[in-house]
């Protein structure tokens, strides 16, 4: 199941992640799932975060098959948290050191794409909250509880570079163009990393996995056409890289610090080859630290919401375990 090829990169490039405790949000997608089984190649233990129990239970089968052909003695827990859901994310990040204990990092995989326009219970674009809001507030708690040790990494998106959208339009809503809605997000999310790397307690990081036909293309979401899935779909399985090697970059970012403002990604046109890590184009990170004013601004705002509903009653983990 694991290409002879990638197996000797990491070998040579990811010996440090040996004996790492790491912790996968989005472990059921395309890139996240790969990037657990490439992560338990390398001697790491894993909590896996899931959102679907159907996925949950198909990452699971993937797995047990993985181990046992690479004769690897598993340590995986799973974690069920709603990343659209602000009052179950704050519940998974406040009583994540008492279930799970303490991770050397965090791998952020998770991210939503062209779905049927619809919000959360705060009003907010499940697109906005899943892909940007959901991972200030993770990120943000988790620095305040000391359940990570080491990195944030964050996964971007090379359609980051091609927004030109602020905070404030993407926050009310203002941007309807699922595909340019993602960008944005994605660019806030970059935005967020490079300034918060700047106070965390531990080192943020952001990498991007270039473009694969992955499962944020899926049919079964029904955002996309027929003929996308005809023709579209099955041409970028044949022409881009597959989820298990655009998930190198990620490991690669994990194993290697790089310096404020940079990411890492494919070293040809941010596409095809090894990884490489590179500063982020100026257009990004400039104007991050108002556009990071207003994310913190949203997120207090709706984590204060949260603390009202749950002091009238409402229970947290129940809601987010149902």
């Amino acid at each position: 199941m694991l290409d002879a090829k990638i197996g000797r990169y990491l070998d040579k490039t990811c010996p440090s992640l040996k004996g790492k405790r790491v912790l996968v949000l989005g472990a059921t997608g395309s890139i996240g799932g790969t990037a657990a089984l490439e992560l338990l190649y390398c001697g790491c233990s894993l909590v896996c975060a899931y959102r679907s129990e159907r996925r949950r239970h198909e990452l699971e089968g993937c797995i047990a098959a993985f181990c046992e052909e690479q004769k690897i003695t598993p340590d995986v827990r799973y974690a069920r948290v709603d990343l659209s859901d602000f009052a179950c994310v704050r519940a998974f990040a406040e009583e994540f050191p008492s279930r799970y204990g303490t991770v050397d990092c965090v791998l952020n995989c998770a991210g939503v794409y062209h779905l049927p326009s619809q919000k959360n219970a705060d009003g907010q674009d499940i697109h906005v909250a899943t892909n940007v809001l959901s991972a200030v507030i993770l990120c943000d708690l988790f620095a305040q509880n000391g359940a990570v040790r080491e990195k944030w990494l964050n996964t971007g998106s090379l359609s980051c570079l091609f927004s030109d959208r602020k905070a404030g339009n993407v926050l009310d809503g203002e941007e309807k163009n699922k595909t340019k809605l993602y960008a944005a997000t994605k660019r806030l999310l970059a935005e967020y990393t490079c300034e918060s790397g700047k106070s965390s307690r531990f080192r943020t990081a952001l990498a991007h996995p270039g473009i694969s036909a992955t499962s944020l293309f899926s049919e079964e979401k029904g955002g996309f056409s027929r003929s996308f899935q005809k023709w579209i779909f099955p041409l970028m399985k044949r022409v881009f890289p597959s989820p298990e090697r655009a998930a190198l970059n990620l490991l690669y970012a994990l194993a290697h610090d790089s310096a404020e403002g940079c990411w890492t990604g494919p070293a040809v046109f941010g596409v095809w080859g090894k990884p490489k890590t590179s500063r982020l184009a100026a257009g990004v990170t400039k104007g991050a630290e108002e556009d990071v004013k207003k994310l913190r601004a949203a997120v207090s705002a709706y984590l204060g919401a949260e603390t009202g509903k749950n002091k009238s009653g409402m229970n947290c983990q129940t809601k987010c375990n149902t």
